[in-house]
């Protein structure tokens, strides 16, 4: 059976004047943070006189026991450090790329500057497919037609249509890869033409 170690006030005043600072400094070295580290050294030793009736612990072995409170208080103030810094990074990265493409879509300057050399390529590629391909593409992309009514307004099975729009996205990707945001946002005026 354990030997239960009780602890007066006298043995935990002599403790806290032996160990504080060294678990401090300790603490320290684990959370480079002063304020914190005197936290977690007073959270450590609150935590020795809230069990000081029966600790299951040897009387010599109680600072090795204070210390492996402090280590484990250290580890947790880490631990939730790392996690409070993780989620304003992916706030803070959320909000930016929300800048980046709110600027993106509101930029109507860099519209009007690359939308003829985007509208002349887009067209070049298109009069470069084959006359279905590019039929189907202008009766999707364009006139806003569903696959359904391109199926039945050219007399051809549903899947030509998909497989015919996949390959026009794909040439298009490609050909207009560098120009791709302001592509999207022109998509919709080149429509209204």
């Amino acid at each position: 059976m354990e030997e239960r170690t009780k602890i007066s006030i006298s043995e935990f005043t002599a403790l806290f004047n032996k160990y504080s600072e060294r678990f401090r400094l300790i603490a320290l070295s684990y959370l480079q943070d002063r304020s914190a580290a005197e936290d977690v050294v007073a959270e450590s030793f609150m935590a020795l006189w809230d069990s000081r009736e029966g600790l299951a612990v040897e009387g010599d072995k109680v600072p090795a026991y204070l210390l492996g409170i402090v280590k484990h208080k250290c580890l947790d103030a880490v631990r939730t450090k790392a996690s409070t810094d993780n989620r304003h990074r992916n706030i803070y990265e959320q909000a930016l790329l929300d800048a980046k493409l709110r600027l993106l879509e509101n930029d109507e300057l860099t519209a009007r500057i690359f939308s003829d050399e985007i509208e002349e390529i887009f067209e070049r590629e298109l009069s470069s497919m084959s006359g279905l391909s590019a039929e189907i593409f202008r009766m999707s992309r364009l006139e806003g037609k569903t696959y359904k009514e391109i199926s039945e307004t050219l007399g051809i099975p549903l899947r030509t249509v998909t497989s015919e729009i996949q390959k026009a996205l794909a040439v298009l990707r490609v050909s207009l890869k560098d120009y791709l945001p302001v592509f999207l946002a022109l998509i919709s005026v080149i429509k209204m033409r």
